[in-house]
């Protein structure tokens, strides 16, 4: 039987961190870290500290956080929360240094991060979605986390006849009254993204009372309607209804291992044989066409776009 040979976590984070220049994912040290996770988390607390207290990270730094978020949210440790939390309240814009850490997480992990750790507790998240600081992504996250919550409240009645409808009708509440906060905060910070979301669940959720509210906001053209249509806040009703639960954008676990399968912890020949099989499928599909081929980058090579950023800052983000 193969024996899988031990690290330190000091081996732990350098296999995390040579991730930034081989495209592989760790995953013998990621198995470890798990193991190990009470000595290593001190390790990882001293990044996050440093990383809220605005210091620069070095990429491998960066890396060995990222790495760490994950794990955090695999093992949900939830002694780690509020500095998640407090990690996560901050700009989001692209290139920002919360977008440049987290990267495709940001919009793909996040909201089952903050409903694993927030353990439906509505108010970690309401202080996000009434934060000066936090960005657009971050903010839609959180919305998809909170009516997750109530979500999941409204599910376990249905299914328990014996259950009282208090803790839901509690939440309830509690997101009625905050959402007039959220709709001005995300007003005045321009976040049209985010606000459209909340509208969207406000409909989902059946929350009428704001109709007449986000109405005066898309005549003042303040929603984004590549997110909700128009038609959809007129009439108070979705074509298509995707609560976060139930469509798996919110999920009540995370594995840290279904990184592995990332366009960025795959090798050059992995993307390509990738890039073949599509290329071939497209050739099938409309013969006779001239297929030109986009040339390939390396996670960390400069991208062939001609930015001057690397590949994995760009075009593969």
């Amino acid at each position: 039987m193969h024996q899988v040979q031990r690290m330190t976590p000091i081996e732990i984070l350098q296999q995390f961190a040579e991730t930034t220049e081989r495209q592989f994912f760790p995953e013998q040290a990621v198995s470890l870290a798990k193991e190990q996770w009470p000595e290593l988390w001190p390790f990882i607390e001293q990044l996050m500290d440093r990383f809220i207290a605005k210091e620069q990270l070095s990429e491998k730094q960066s890396q060995q956080l990222f790495f760490g978020l994950m794990l955090i949210a695999d093992l949900a440790f939830y002694d780690a929360a509020d500095k998640v939390f407090q990690l996560c309240d901050a700009d989001d814009d692209f290139c920002s240094d919360l977008s440049e850490l987290l990267e495709d997480a940001l919009t793909e992990c996040l909201p089952t991060f903050f409903y694993l750790l927030a353990q439906g507790d509505a108010q970690p998240l309401i202080q996000l979605l009434h934060s000066d600081k936090a960005g657009m992504y971050v903010k839609s996250a959180a919305l998809e986390a909170l009516f997750a919550q109530l979500e999941s409240l409204q599910a376990a009645i249905a299914q328990d006849a014996n259950l009282s409808e208090t803790g839901a009708e509690l939440h309830k509440a509690a997101m009625v009254t905050a959402i007039p906060g959220m709709i001005k905060n995300m007003v005045l910070q321009r976040q049209d993204f985010a606000l459209s979301n909340l509208a969207y669940f406000c409909i989902a959720f059946g929350l009428e009372q704001f109709k007449h509210d986000f109405e005066v906001l898309l005549r003042q053209n303040k929603l984004d309607t590549d997110v909700i249509a128009s038609r959809s806040i007129n009439h108070w009703e979705l074509s298509k209804v995707r609560m976060p639960l139930a469509s798996c954008r919110v999920q009540i676990t995370f594995d840290i291992m279904s990184l592995q399968h990332w366009a960025g912890f795959n090798s050059k020949e992995a993307n390509a044989n990738v890039v073949d099989q599509w290329g071939e499928l497209e050739a099938l599909l409309s013969q006779p066409t001239r297929v030109i081929s986009k040339p390939l980058a390396g996670r960390n090579d400069p991208c062939p776009c001609g930015s001057g950023k690397k590949y994995k800052k760009c075009c593969l983000g």
